[in-house]
This record gives C-alpha cells, structure tokens and sequence, in this order.
C-alpha cells in the first residue's frame, strides 16, 4: 500500500490540491478552502479542520457520469458515461465508447486496468482500488487532530469524530463488498508503514473491524440533519450501513468456508469469505444481519423516515427515488451536483446522456441506457399477475395497468415523455441510443425534455428506507422461512405503490426468497443495487452472463403490433459470458507486485 500514500500524501499536505480536488463544487455543504493554508494550519479553528473531514465524503458513491471518465480519485463516473445497470440484465449500454462495451461485455476487466494506474480502459472500471484509502485518509488525519481545536466544542468534537469513523466505514465496506478482504489501515500514517499493514484482512475481521467503527459512531451521531447540512452522515445512516455489512457479510457469496472459487493457495481462503462452516454458523450471521437490521428501521420509524405515500403511487415513488424535497425516506445521499442541464445533447453531463431519444429518432447523444424486456417482465401487472408482453395488441404496457413504478420508471415505445410521443419507427431494426425498445424514465425531469436549459439537482440516493425493510424479510427467510414478518416487510413497498400482497402463506423458502429478489429487483431498479445482489446471491452466472440470459427487446411491426427479440447490435453484441472471477474485483497488478504479501483474487494472473 506504500504507492497508495506516496501519491496521497502530497495531496494532503498541502491545500493547494486539496482545493484542487473540488470537493465544495460537488457539495453544496462544504465550503471551500482558502488558498493560504498548510497542513499544520488546519486545526486552527473548526472551519478549517472541517475542511479535511470534508473530502472523506468521496468515500460515499456517486451513481451518475458526468466526466468522460474516471479523473484521478474522484468516486463517480466509473464505467464512463453509464450506469451499473448497463452490467446486469436490467438494461444495455447503446454506444460503444462507454465503459460497459469497452471492458466489461469484452471480459476484459484484468488487474492491469485496475486501480490508479491502471492501464488501458481504466476509465471504464466500475471502482478505483485506491479511492477508499485516499479520501479515507482525511478521516483518520482529522481523527489525529480534532482534539486540539482551540474553538470546537466538546460536542462538536464528538460529532466530527463519529462523522470522519463512519466515512472510514463507507470507504471499507465498498471496498469489501468488491473485494473481500483487503489491507486495513488504523491511522493517517505519515511514515513507513509496517509489513504487516500490506497484507490483506481476513474477511470476517475486516466485517468486525468495521462494525466497530460502526459501533463507535452510533451514540455520537446527530439522529438527522436539516438545511444547509442535509447529506451529511447521521445515526441513521450509521444504522442502515450496519444492516448493509452484515447482509453481505450473511450472502452466500461470503458466508462459507467453500468461496465461489479457491486463492491460489485454500489457505488464503479466509481473505474472500467468513469461514463459516456449519448451518449453525451461517445461520448465526443471517441471525446478527436481522437483529442490526431490525434496531435500524426501529430507530429510523421513531425518528419520522417514512415512506414516501401521498396516494398517488406515480408521483410518490418518483420522489422517493429523485427529488430531496417532500423526501421522507432518504436516510444518505451524495453530491447533489447543482445545474446539470441538457441545452447541448453531445455535453457531457448527465440529462444530456440520459433523455430518451426524440420522437424522430434523430437525437444519437441521448439515452446512453436501453431497457431491456428482461426487466420490465420483473414488473407485475396492477391485479398482481405476472406481465408478459402480448405481441397481438398495438399497446400491451397499457391492456392492463402495471405497477406503478413501471410507469415512473421506464419510457415505451409510444409513451409520452415531456408532453412527446416518444418512438420506435415501425419496421426499422434496432437502432443506437434505442436498442431495446425502451429507455429510462426514473431520475429525470421530464420538463428538461421540452426546457433543456433548465438547470436540475442531481443526487444520487445511497440508502433509502425500503431497503431496509427488504433487508429484514431476507434476514428471516435465510434464518428459518417461517416467520410471519417476513410478509409484512416484503409487503410495505408493494402496499406503497396500492399493488396487492404478495403472500407467503404456504411457500417455501426458496418460493418466497424468489419474491424478495423480485421485489428488491424492482423497488430499486438502476440503483446500483442488482449488479451486487446477484453477486452475493451468488446467482450472477444466471442473471449476468447473455449465454445463460440473454437480453431481450421489442421491435414495433408494421401493424403496429410487436415482438420480442433478441438485442444484437454492433454495441451489445452478446459476449458478456459470466467468469466466475467475476464475483470479485481483481487487485490491481501494481500494488501486488509492489508487495510480495499482497495476494490475488483467484482467478486473475
């Protein structure tokens, strides 16, 4: 990890590049750094050592592109210009100088294009190795010096401290999640760091060493911020990041001692998993996963999150999922990134990538994501049948009505968006920017359609309240699948939306953990959340490789009837095969072979 803190430790010691990190442009809580300032001087008074806890908020993901790529260590835009959900079956990417087609459907994610110095399309990986560690280290640095603040309250210090502990967590958790064990810095370190420090953490000690921090923070944490400092971390978020590890921590992709595949050397199994052995063990961390998740959403429901439910199920879940304002369930976000317009479609910013096409077909800068028919037969019809698309009728999204969240999530052929009928053109193949016959309506301003220099708020959510009571029904399906809360938990998103219950009544656990799937696939779709759920589900080979499910759409006939076909471009062109080294991220070869005690993912020479 030496290379790591040598290129970060000048960033740090001096403001000059930390201003030039430009954490107050992406934030609008943080304020900016005067130009005058050294290391030595930041822990002057409160505003200035605010300043370094400031740019540990990278640690918290940023889902939207709004860069070409991946610039240094900023979190965000990391597969160039789209979204995860171009990874899994949820949508394609449709052109093909975004980073899903460039690496990702070619299989060619190595560990030499990993990391900062990463080789090649390291634009396109979905995360830098490094990034955790840098921003990371703000925190620890504020940790060694808060104490000494001549004008900070002793209140103001605990709160700091639980803040820049919690940041640390973020930052371990999403390394961890990516790939397993890894090295687990306890401080800023100036100096030379110790060997032992440049190995990897067993996996079950680095999940316990971060619900640590976790614990640590809890008491200190404010219960919720308001105004200007709305996004910063709360005991909430603490809360929800709790029931987050442990439910990966109890996914069969980690709660074993047999992983997906074996190191190099078995012994070094215990980097990539929990070591669990026996059903009691496993059941054992399912069994934690629900008693965190359940004093998470005791806490939240005590302390007014709600889900958002106006009765009107449209508007209510568009809120939910896009705007802060009228916003009850939003527990963490980042950056709100303040003007992001579409006045010019070839711009690089997020409206002018995401739009759906023009009614003509013409506008080839927009709609970067196509949904595919897989995801939308995820989707149930409003009387709770399964949906599957009729061919024969000229408009089989509206025969019968569809969950609401279909609708406030995805564009149809002939839909209408921003007051346009938006469209295939009758006859035509598959075409660029619409490869699939649909694209996306969640998060956008559909005004922006009409008013492209309007200026929108853009940020992303990084835990909302649903996830929580999701979580839940998991926990105790997994602990023993005969538990009658296991409904009502599946059941608050779906009665949020007026669909009817989904019961459990006589299914087995397999029958009722397919309906939490489905219902997280859905609830959550395009954010962030089912590329990482069939991963620990351990289930990606089913759901992300084409050879075993291949992406569909539809294709509008001159009749103006449909049918379904396979999604075969020049973009998407069907070589997206699972490799089981896929489940994890690959190291980068720059720190493995700068440390002789660093080891590899299996997988991945």
């Amino acid at each position: 990890m030496k290379n790591i803190y040598k290129q970060v430790f000048m960033a740090i010691c001096t403001v000059t590049a930390l201003v030039s990190m430009q954490a107050c442009s992406d934030s609008y809580f943080l304020d900016p750094l005067e130009q005058t300032l050294t290391k030595d001087s930041l822990y002057v008074n409160s505003l200035r050592a605010q300043s370094v806890l400031n740019q540990a908020y990278y640690n918290i993901p940023y889902k939207w592109p709004w860069k070409w790529g991946n610039s240094g260590y900023n979190n965000q835009s990391c597969i160039n210009q789209d979204i995860l959900a171009s990874l899994t079956d949820e949508g394609v990417a449709t052109c093909s100088w975004t980073g899903a087609p460039k690496l990702y459907y070619i299989n060619a994610l190595t560990p030499d294009v990993v990391g900062i110095n990463g080789k090649g399309n390291k634009t396109s990986v979905e995360h830098v190795f490094e990034a955790p560690y840098n921003y990371g280290r703000h925190a620890w640095l504020f940790l060694e010096n808060y104490k000494k603040i001549p004008d900070a309250t002793p209140e103001w210090k605990k709160n700091k401290a639980a803040e820049a502990r919690m940041l640390i967590a973020i930052g371990y958790f999403e390394l961890l999640k990516r790939y397993g064990g890894v090295p687990y810095l306890d401080g800023s370190h100036d100096g030379d760091l110790s060997s032992s420090i440049e190995t990897r953490m067993p996996f079950a000690e680095l999940v316990n060493t971060v619900d640590d921090l976790i614990a640590q923070a809890i008491p200190d944490l404010p219960i919720r911020y308001t105004d200007t400092d709305l996004g910063r971390i709360s005991r909430a978020a603490a809360y929800m990041l709790r029931s987050r590890l442990w439910l990966y921590a109890a996914s069969p992709l980690f709660n074993t001692d047999e992983p997906y595949m074996n190191m190099d050397d078995p012994k070094d199994n215990n980097l990539i998993c929990m070591m669990t052995s026996t059903d009691q063990e496993k059941k054992a961390i399912w069994e934690k996963c629900a008693q965190y998740t359940k004093e998470a959403i005791d806490f939240c429901e005590s302390n007014g999150y709600k889900l958002v439910d106006t009765g009107n199920p449209k508007i209510d879940y568009t809120t939910a999922t896009r705007d802060l304002t009228g916003n009850t369930e939003v527990i963490s976000f980042s950056r709100r990134l303040s003007g992001f317009a579409a006045t010019n479609p070839n711009k690089n910013n997020l409206y002018a990538r995401f739009l759906p096409p023009d009614a003509n077909n013409k506008n080839n800068a927009r709609g970067n994501l196509s949904v595919t028919e897989n995801m939308v037969e995820m989707y149930r019809t409003a009387d709770g049948e399964d949906f599957k698309l009729n061919e024969n009728v000229k408009n089989p999204w509206t025969v019968k009505a569809m969950d609401p969240r279909f609708y406030a999530s995805i564009v149809y052929d002939k839909d209408n968006f921003g007051g346009a009928e938006i469209g295939l053109n009758a006859g035509d193949p598959f075409m660029a920017y619409w490869v699939t016959g649909y694209t996306l309506r969640k998060f956008l301003h559909e005004e922006q359609y009409t008013s492209l220099s309007q200026s929108i708020d853009a940020p992303y959510f990084y835990m909302r309240l649903p996830e929580l009571y999701l979580n839940y029904a998991e926990a105790l399906n997994e602990m023993n699948g005969n538990n009658s809360d296991i409904e009502t938990y599946l059941n608050k998103t779906i009665h949020r939306v007026d669909m009817p219950t989904v019961s459990t009544a006589g299914k087995s656990q397999e029958e009722i953990r397919i309906e939490i799937r489905r219902e997280r696939a859905v609830e959550f779709a395009f954010e962030d959340q089912r590329y990482f759920d069939c991963k620990r589900w351990l289930i990606a080979d089913q759901i992300i490789g084409v050879d075993k499910n291949p992406r569909k759409g539809v294709k509008r006939q001159s009749d103006g009837t449909y049918r379904v076909a396979d999604v075969v471009t020049n973009n998407v062109n069907g070589t997206y095969v699972w490799q089981d080294k896929f489940y994890l991220m690959p190291l980068p070869r720059t720190e493995i072979q700068l440390h002789l005690g660093m080891k590899q993912n299996p997988g991945y020479n």
